[in-house]
């Protein structure tokens, strides 16, 4: 038992699906079976199948793993347990999937091969694309990462390789038909999805405008027309299926405690404030201060509404690593969602308005003050947090199990903020000021949305009330 997190130590714990998320070379290195006993795993010859037990309602069953490289990560990966198929009984049936999993990998490979033929042809871009990145990490560090996919897989691919158009001044005469080929296009990564999603579509074409201004800026081309992105309206917004009513909160809370307790407060504290998950890992004993906050404005707006806040979190900045902490304990961080830089006026103020989401935020403050008294890491409180030993995999991974067995849909951590923000813009009306300060979202257009979602919610209860309770029929008369 780990005494920090509350959770049964395993190998696997970290783990994501390595075919949609990222695994740390740590825990790579940790699923190394050779001193697993024999009655556990056992390598099967030839193949590199490794054979692993596990007991599930009380039967002893089989399920065998294997090492494969990843063509998308460029490292090699073992096979989870939840990516094996629980149909497969005998070694030959596990023998049989691998090949055809490779085969699906291969396949895969060759594809990322054909997308980056332009590497081959047109060896410029690929200077150019490095002072892409340069320049996107100095101002967009956030999301530097996910322009430069999206440039050289997606952008390159069409322009370069498709179209053999290596005269970027003239790419704005197929802007139509780059919108054309993203709606007919198929994802690389490994997806459900026959075509792109219209929010990947976007990232894309932003990609290019982005790739354009650069290019601009460098004095190779003259001003750039920019790519019309699609329609919001064809966006897929969350709706009302992805509210998590009081009750299922309640009860997934109560089965992540009897086994994952850190897990357990950290669901219940995303669902009561605005934070996001990764902004939630990052919380630390710097950023929790009891009481309303010192802002009169915020003071005022929460005063209108009847908001007694218990006390507020002051969010400045979010972690910058997927493992939370670098190796000698300190714990890197990047600006917040859609901010340049970590400063005071990019921070968000965020009120605690739940007693026993405060509560439960002071018992963690309490372990990590001590922890800061010992200097277990030394002096800056930042690297003292709160939910210390919790990361994206591991979360994910206990609120799966939490949802295992039970009558309801699974819903996602993001699920907790886009409840709250929901009620939130109940609460206050749509007010902007709060809404913009409280759940940091860089588009007004957003805090409507949540606000007549809120609304539509409202009038369906009301709606239902009436068409159940007829009884104002016998109160009217008609002559």
């Amino acid at each position: 038992m780990n005494a920090v997190t509350g959770r049964e130590n395993s190998n696997c714990g970290g783990l994501i699906n390595p075919l949609s998320g990222s695994l740390a070379p740590s825990v790579a290195r940790s699923l190394d079976f050779k001193n697993v006993p024999k009655s556990k795993a056992q390598m099967s010859k030839g193949h590199g199948l490794v054979k692993r037990t596990y007991r599930q309602n009380g039967e002893i069953r089989e399920w065998w793993t294997f090492v494969y490289w990843h063509p998308i990560k460029k490292r090699n990966i073992r096979l989870q347990k939840k990516d094996f198929p629980t149909n497969i009984k005998t070694e030959h049936e596990a023998v049989e999937f691998k090949k055809a999993f490779l085969g699906k990998l291969n396949s895969l490979k060759a594809k990322i091969q054909k997308v980056e033929e332009w590497k081959n042809r047109y060896h410029d871009f690929e200077v150019l694309l490095s002072g892409f990145e340069k320049d996107r990490r100095r101002r967009s560090p956030n999301n530097w990462q996910r322009d430069v996919y999206f440039l050289s897989r997606y952008v390159f691919n069409f322009y370069l390789t498709l179209n053999s158009e290596n005269n970027i001044s003239r790419w704005h005469f197929l802007f139509d038909d780059f919108r054309d080929h993203l709606e007919i296009v198929k994802p690389l990564k490994v997806s459900t999805r026959k075509v792109l999603a219209y929010s990947t579509k976007n990232h894309c074409i932003k990609a290019l405008n982005n790739f354009l201004t650069f290019v601009y800026r460098k004095n190779k081309m003259g001003s750039p027309p920019k790519c019309s992105v699609f329609e919001k309206n064809l966006l897929n917004r969350k709706g009302a299926e992805s509210l998590i009513p009081k009750d299922e909160e309640q009860y997934i809370y109560n089965k992540l405690d009897g086994e994952f307790h850190l897990s357990a407060k950290f669901w219940r504290t995303l669902y009561n404030t605005a934070v996001r998950q990764n902004e939630g890992f990052g919380l630390s004993l710097a950023d929790i201060y009891v009481g309303a906050p010192k802002n009169e404005s915020l003071v005022r707006a929460f005063a209108r509404y009847s908001l007694h806040c218990h006390g507020h979190i002051v969010l400045e900045s979010q972690p910058k690593l997927s493992q939370i902490r670098d190796a000698d304990g300190t714990v890197p961080r990047k600006p917040l969602k859609s901010k340049k830089k970590i400063e005071p006026k990019n921070n968000r103020i965020i009120p605690i308005l739940n007693k026993e989401t405060w509560l439960i935020l002071v018992s963690l403050l309490k372990v990590q003050r001590e922890n800061w008294k010992n200097k277990k890491y030394g002096n800056d409180k930042k690297n003292y947090l709160l939910f210390d030993g919790l990361n994206k995999s591991i979360f994910a991974n206990d609120l799966r199990k939490a949802y295992e067995g039970t009558k309801f849909k699974r819903h996602t951590a993001h699920d907790c903020r886009h409840t709250f923000c929901t009620e939130f813009g109940g609460m206050t009306e749509g007010n902007q000021f709060l809404c913009q300060n409280v759940l940091g979202h860089k588009d007004s257009k957003t805090n409507d949305h949540y606000f007549h979602l809120w609304e539509n919610i409202q009038l369906k209860m009301k709606t239902d009330s009436m068409l159940e309770d007829d009884s104002w029929l016998d109160k009217i008369d008609v002559g």
